[in-house]
């Protein structure tokens, strides 16, 4: 039995199908996957596609929005208009590598575990790995070995691109992305509701190479970028219990004064 699969690139700035996620996805191997596309140009002019760039598919759509649209209120209407209640949602960004046999990975243990409603990739970043990772309300270590199989919910968070949602999990128990949140804090505001409602995730035996930009940024966009995520937490939090609130207060408080010392400036410091 196939696995049918809704892949969704997110672009900005760049021709989708030169993107290094539009190519490594279209090589991958799809014997196992029924592999529909849905391409979702944030760009300021649209860009022209042709029929071939569906030749690797079972279908393949392009949305322009030169409006860019945030990543919260692109997944919500992807969810809602576009993927079906039998379809893994993969989330992907225009910088990941995927590997050719990534559909099979995901064929092997999606049916070794049915009632999974998650499966993720490990995530490598400038020769870290970056997700999956312990997280405790905004704080996050890396592990030094990737971990496999079956984990806790609890306390873990993940980048979005990679990451395989069942249709039925998103189409029925979530909630929805909080559109308040454009870019950053998207994948922390699905982990931490995902935790609450489903115990377990499954971390599959595959690697997404993957850029993120806060690595390569200077002292200052990184202040910037942080400053964001540490706003979005503000509301991924607002409806939890006070004392969650409160930790999470403290443990950003303690972040910014630990980036502000690294990089000697007070911009982490400052308030969104």
């Amino acid at each position: 039995m196939q696995n049918e699969i809704l892949a969704l690139i997110i672009v900005y700035g760049q021709i989708p199908v030169e993107t290094t996620s539009y190519k490594t996805l279209a090589a991958t191997r799809k014997t196992s996957a029924k592999v529909r596309l849905l391409i979702w140009d944030n760009s300021p002019e649209p860009h022209h596609t042709n029929e071939s760039f569906a030749l690797n598919f079972e279908q393949a759509t392009y949305i322009s929005t030169p409006e860019n649209f945030g990543l919260s209120t692109i997944y919500n209407k992807v969810i809602k208009k576009h993927l079906h209640h039998t379809e893994f949602l993969l989330l992907l960004d225009q910088d990941s590598e995927i590997p050719s046999d990534f559909f099979e990975h995901f064929s092997r243990h999606s049916s070794q575990h049915p009632e999974i409603d998650l499966f993720l990739p490990t995530i490598r970043a400038n020769g870290r790995f970056v997700s999956p990772l312990p997280y405790f309300y905004g704080w996050g270590r890396y592990w030094m070995t990737p971990r496999k199989g079956i984990q806790s919910s609890k306390f873990r968070c993940a980048i979005n691109s990679g990451m395989m949602i069942s249709g039925k999990y998103l189409k029925g128990d979530f909630s929805g992305y909080d559109e308040r949140l454009r870019f950053y804090g998207t994948d922390t505001q699905f982990m931490v509701t995902y935790a609450r409602s489903r115990k377990e995730f499954f971390i599959m035996d595959t690697t997404i190479d993957h850029d993120l930009s806060f690595f390569g940024a200077t002292s200052k966009n990184k202040a910037s970028k942080f400053l964001e995520m540490k706003s979005a937490y503000t509301w991924i939090y607002e409806k939890h219990p006070y004392y969650q609130r409160a930790l999470n207060i403290i443990v950003m408080s303690i972040v910014s004064i630990i980036y502000a010392l690294k990089h000697k400036s007070l911009s982490f410091l400052n308030k969104q």
